[in-house]
C-alpha cells in the first residue's frame, strides 16, 4: 500500500464518530455486540481519502474504496493494532 496521507489515528477518529463513539476504549467497550471489535465485521476507512467503509473484515488492509476507487481501506482493528 502506499504511504497513507492519513495518519491511523484521525482514521480511527473518523471510524468513531460514524459509530456515534467519542474513544477507542467506548469502541472496545462493545466487546461482541453490533460493530464492537469482536464483531465479524467492522467499519474502516480509506488511507487515501478518508472515506469510512461499513463492510470490513477486521484485518482487511487493502479493501476497496467505493469513494476514491482505490484498494487503500484498512479496517479498524487493524488500524487500532488489534487484529
Amino acid at each position: 500500500m502506499a504511504k497513507s496521507k492519513y495518519s491511523n489515528d484521525t482514521l480511527l477518529e473518523n471510524c468513531l464518530v460514524e459509530l456515534g463513539l467519542e474513544t477507542l476504549d467506548d469502541w472496545f467497550d462493545l466487546g461482541v455486540s453490533e460493530n464492537g471489535p469482536l464483531d465479524s465485521v467492522h467499519f474502516g476507512a480509506c488511507h487515501k481519502c478518508a472515506a469510512v467503509s461499513y463492510r470490513c473484515e477486521p484485518d482487511m488492509r487493502n479493501g476497496w474504496c467505493e469513494e476514491c476507487n482505490s484498494g487503500s481501506v484498512e479496517a479498524m482493528g487493524s488500524l487500532a493494532g488489534v487484529c
